[in-house]
């Protein structure tokens, strides 16, 4: 079972690492295997969303990822509540984000940025966030 343990973990970090690097298809296998055995995936499943342009299931991603202590819970819900025109839930998200970050308007792209290394989804981010009222910096 230990080895099992690891070799699962493996897989679920190889397709993360994967999905980061550009690989989409080979990343999702990793991140939904993940999902399934409830391993923090949402993040990885969320940015594929985003990425398909599909703003709904992206939302129902945002269900999944309860870190109410990180900021990425804040981020992902204001900008996926931008994109989808529900301004008011993203302006009530951008206030949870900027209570744990409270510098985000200076710093949010580089954040972003750590994680997000696709730019057209960078940019998506960024303009769900811009939607619900919080306006990033460029550097």
């Amino acid at each position: 079972m230990p080895g099992q343990c690891v070799g699962l973990g493996l897989a679920v970090a190889c397709g993360l690492a994967a999905f980061r690097m550009n690989n989409c298809k080979f990343g999702l296998c990793g991140l939904k295997l993940g999902a399934e055995l409830g391993i923090g995936t949402q993040y990885g499943l969320w940015v594929d969303r985003v990425r398909q342009g599909d703003y709904q299931e992206a939302y129902l991603e945002t269900m999944n990822f309860r870190t109410p202590l990180l900021f990425w819970d804040p981020l992902m819900k204001a900008a996926t509540f931008g994109l989808l025109g529900r301004y008011e839930e993203g302006k009530r998200a951008v206030e949870d984000l900027l209570k744990l970050k409270p510098d985000f308007s200076t710093r949010g792209r580089i954040l972003i940025g750590r994680y997000i290394k696709f730019e057209d989804i960078l940019e998506r981010t960024i303009d769900g966030l811009r939607k619900s009222g919080l306006h990033v910096e460029d550097h």
